[in-house]
This record gives C-alpha cells, sequence and structure tokens, in this order.
C-alpha cells in the first residue's frame, strides 16, 4: 500500500499540498504563540510532525480527521 501512495505523491497538486502542510506545521511548532492560537481554536488538537517515514504519514496528515 505504501507503494500506491508514494506513486500519488508524485501528482504535483498531492506535492504542493504536502509541502504547505509540511512549512505550515514547521511554522506553528517554531512560533509558541501561533501554536497556542491553533490549540485554541482547534480545541487542543494536535498536530502530526512529518517525519522521514513513507508516504503513509503524509497520506495521513493530509486527511485523517483526528489530526490537523
Amino acid at each position: 500500500m505504501n507503494l500506491m501512495l508514494e506513486d500519488i505523491r508524485k501528482i504535483l497538486q498531492v506535492k504542493k499540498t504536502l509541502e504547505k502542510a509540511i512549512f505550515v506545521t514547521g511554522f506553528l511548532y517554531n512560533h509558541h504563540g501561533a501554536l497556542n492560537m491553533m490549540r485554541k481554536f482547534t480545541k487542543k488538537r494536535k498536530l502530526m510532525k512529518h517525519g522521514v517515514t513513507r508516504f503513509i504519514t503524509e497520506y495521513k496528515l493530509m486527511f485523517d480527521g483526528d489530526i490537523i
């Protein structure tokens, strides 16, 4: 399944969306005021940090309803 999802990652629109999600996550974790505001408005939901794992992490980052 990971290999199928890695092919999806090659689609330009998906690639750009993932890059934006990774940027926003990094920004929020590096700016405590923005992170606190995000937690206030999302009922303290947690962000999933991008890892060096396969594409499944990125897929889950985009589509999991419990994680922003």
